[in-house]
């Protein structure tokens, strides 16, 4: 295994270990927390984008990246939620009225 192979496999292994919760949001969760672990999604796709470089010897590195950094991406549903509007609570959102809007659906969280 080469030097970047595993750089990117102790990333991987160190996005599974994270810090993040795997649980819905609750009101317990302060602006300040919700925050810092946006923010760490952000920070684990800028690490990624300088592990998956793509070069003549590894010519899929920006396929992992986007497969990588849309896996971060969808992690921030469990955090907040959205109308596609605005975002919310989970309770807020929730609390919003059901709106079939003509589609026959109603508004549904984006996670």
């Amino acid at each position: 295994m080469n030097q970047e192979q595993r750089m990117k496999q102790e990333f991987a292994d160190a996005g599974e270990q994270s810090a993040l919760r795997k649980t819905n949001v609750s009101s317990s969760l302060s602006m300040r927390d919700i925050a810092e672990q946006l923010w760490s999604l952000l920070d684990n796709i800028d690490t990624l984008s300088d592990i998956c470089k793509p070069t003549v010897n590894d010519p899929k590195a920006a396929m992992a990246f986007y497969n990588n950094a849309m896996k971060y991406a969808a992690k921030r549903f469990e955090l907040l939620q959205s109308d596609g509007y605005k975002i919310y609570t989970k309770q807020e959102f929730d609390a919003l009225p059901k709106s079939n809007g003509g589609s026959g659906e109603d508004w549904k969280s984006l996670s």
